[in-house]
């Protein structure tokens, strides 16, 4: 459940400073304070006074006569060090309290105190206890802990005792944040900014947690250094005071070898380091060395919990790896079993081409289409004639393979972009994708011949089968609607009309009007395959097979009018804004005098088949090279398109190997 952080820092319990520490962080920042004066605050909390004198005469220090007075600490210890003890003084009277939450107030003591001498143990000139500001930011690091004790002790005490009986290794900070929408790194910044703590404190609380790759970066840091020390001490401080011994290992590791080039020996003589530091000074603090492990202890236990973890995660790994085994085998089936669903739904199951419903779903999804690119569609409907007397004097399964054959001759002579399709009984239909009236004409009596040139047999008997074929082609206007059922209608007529002149014939129909056949045919010879066949560069079926190799984008009629200089982009938007109910483009701009039949074809033709594209399909396939297809295609466009500047057309180099 998230906590509202109003709780938090409204909270009459949240720790304070004594005035004399207050009155230390102002000198500090004051580069004109003198020891003098640091004495005189120091004198002014005779408790803290003490406790600082006893600190001197501790074996920490070693000093070689006794300190008798704060004025003697003071010098010999150093402003920086007294400051600093100065504070973890007052933070230990807020941390050490008798209330239920004591162990998890004893636990963050106990670490903070860990984390400070482990931050201040790498400070090579350092020349005691809290002599450099590491000390006190790693005491400080975890000060939001102790703010979230006191001032949501419910919520994170329960939290904290779920940690404790837990065996995952996540990081304190992270479930605070998953569990309560806050964590001590947020809280701790907060109350390090009240109470104005020196901006490299928070930077050293900030990136405690950072990862040893994101602390490398900061080398340029004007606080490199204590935030550094302070993620090396936060890690140290969880391998000796949390159970989280094995992840703190591998942190201190990887971070002892990247930012202080540490190797397992140093490493070693490290942890040593600190734990003769808390055994020294651990009294000072009111924490009991003898909770504090040994580090050779520390790491059986570790190497024990890495050893485990890793043959946890090799079982683990080896059980994924079966689960994932026989879950794609389960898939595999699931989507052999879906495919063979797919298929039994849009197939006709006898003849195994498109049934009547997926024809359908075809046909609109073309129309739509055809209508945005402004493109011909064509509908065939193939009826086989006297069928009823082949399945009466043959039987059924003869006329089962009949139609099998059939659907196999389709399929066979129509283009791959087409669909074929059983409609229903001894009926097939075709759907042509960009034909002419001539193309679909050819087409049709193309089926026709092969339907008839066909030798099925019954035994012995050879029968002979034919097919009436009516067919329609149409060019979808901006409103297509009913389209559709008007081109299977009129297909259906077109064959009936064969059947009633004898069978075995084909009739066609068009919905083209006069201007519609005549600006398609006009656009077809613009066309740049066109233009290079009458050009003598290629033969018509050499120039066909780079249309097909090339990758023609559809853009819209008025963008192309823009791009090649027919239109302003002013009088593209006058004939887009002008247009009227089911008007094509290029008849609102003919209407408003923008464009002429002619430029209108040749938009159509840079629509339906890119110069560039086919050029550079050309190039690609080593028909022609890289200088010949520049110079052809800027021929093709300087006699297409309008006189307009334009840089000299770039031809892509031919793909290597």
């Amino acid at each position: 459940m998230a906590i509202n952080p109003e709780r938090i820092w409204s909270s009459p319990q949240l720790p304070t400073l004594p005035a004399v520490a207050v009155r230390l962080l102002e000198l500090a920042r004051d580069p004109e304070a003198e020891v003098r004066d640091v004495v005189a605050a120091i004198k002014a909390d005779p408790a803290i006074t003490a406790r600082i004198i006893k600190t001197a005469n501790s074996s920490f220090f070693a000093l070689r006569s006794p300190v008798t007075s704060i004025e003697r600490a003071v010098p010999l210890l150093g402003t920086t060090a007294v400051t600093s003890l100065a504070l973890s003084f007052s933070v230990v009277d807020a941390a050490v309290v008798k209330v239920p939450l004591a162990e998890h107030y004893r636990q963050y003591w106990r670490q903070s105190v860990v984390q400070a001498i482990a931050a201040d143990a790498l400070d090579a000139d350092n020349t005691g206890l809290g002599g450099s500001e590491q000390f006190l930011a790693g005491l400080l690091v975890d000060l939001g802990r102790l703010a979230m004790l006191r001032s949501i002790p419910n919520e994170y005490g329960a939290l904290l005792d779920a940690l404790a009986t837990s065996d995952a290794t996540e990081p304190l900070h992270e479930r605070e944040r998953r569990e309560l929408g806050i964590d001590h790194i947020e809280v701790g910044l907060k109350l390090q900014e009240r109470w104005k703590l020196p901006r490299r404190l928070a930077d050293a609380l900030e990136m405690h947690h950072a990862s040893p790759e994101v602390l490398a970066g900061l080398e340029k840091h004007e606080n490199a250094d204590v935030m550094r020390a302070v993620a090396m001490g936060a890690a140290a401080g969880d391998y000796f005071c949390t159970p989280r011994v094995a992840p703190a290992l591998e942190r201190m590791q990887m971070l002892g070898a990247r930012l202080f080039g540490f190797d397992q020996a140093q490493l070693t003589a490290y942890l040593e380091r600190v734990k003769a530091g808390v055994d020294e000074v651990g009294e000072m603090f009111s924490i009991d060395p003898d909770n504090i492990p040994h580090p050779n202890e520390l790491l059986a236990m570790a190497n024990e919990e890495l050893a485990q973890l890793a043959l946890r995660e090799h079982v683990a790994s080896a059980q994924a790896v079966a689960r994932s085994e026989e879950v794609e085998r389960e898939n595999r089936v699931l989507e052999e079993r879906t495919r063979q669903l797919e298929t039994h739904a849009l197939l006709d199951p006898l003849t195994n081409v498109f049934n009547r419903r997926q024809f359908d779903d075809v046909l609109q999804r073309e129309l739509d289409r055809a209508r945005r690119y402004g493109r011909t569609i064509g509908v065939m409907f193939c009826d086989l004639d006297c069928f009823k007397q082949l399945n009466d004097n043959y039987g059924h399964a003869f006329g089962d393979e009949v139609l099998k054959h059939v659907s196999s001759v389709l399929k066979s002579t129509v283009r791959t972009s087409d669909t074929v399709a059983r409609y229903g009984g001894e009926e097939f239909v075709v759907l042509a994708i960009e034909p002419t009236e001539k193309g679909i004409e050819i087409l049709a009596e193309r089926v026709r011949e092969r339907v008839e040139a066909c030798r099925i047999s019954s035994g012995e008997t050879p029968v002979p089968v034919t097919v009436s074929i009516g067919a329609v082609v149409a060019l979808p206007r901006k409103d297509a609607r009913g389209l559709a059922e008007q081109l299977l209608q009129v297909a259906d007529e077109a064959m009936y009309e064969a059947k009633r002149s004898g069978r075995n014939q084909i009739r066609t129909r068009s919905l083209l009007d006069d201007g519609d056949r005549l600006l398609l045919g006009e656009a077809r010879m613009r066309r740049f395959s066109r233009w290079l066949v009458r050009e003598g560069v290629f033969e018509l079926a050499d120039a066909a097979k780079a249309v097909l190799a090339s990758d023609t984008v559809w853009v819209r009629l008025g963008e192309l009018a823009v791009r090649y200089g027919f239109l302003s982009e002013e009088q593209a938007n006058q004939a887009l804004q002008a247009r009227a109910a089911n008007e094509r483009f290029g008849e609102a701009a003919r209407r408003l005098s923008l464009l002429g039949e002619a430029e209108v074809a040749q938009l159509l033709a840079l629509q339906q088949e890119s110069p560039e594209s086919v050029t550079a399909a050309l190039v690609e396939h080593g028909q022609l090279d890289q200088g010949e297809a520049a110079v052809l295609l800027e021929r093709y466009l300087h006699e297409h398109t309008p006189p307009v500047q334009r840089t000299a057309p770039v031809v892509p180099q031919p793909v290597e190997g």
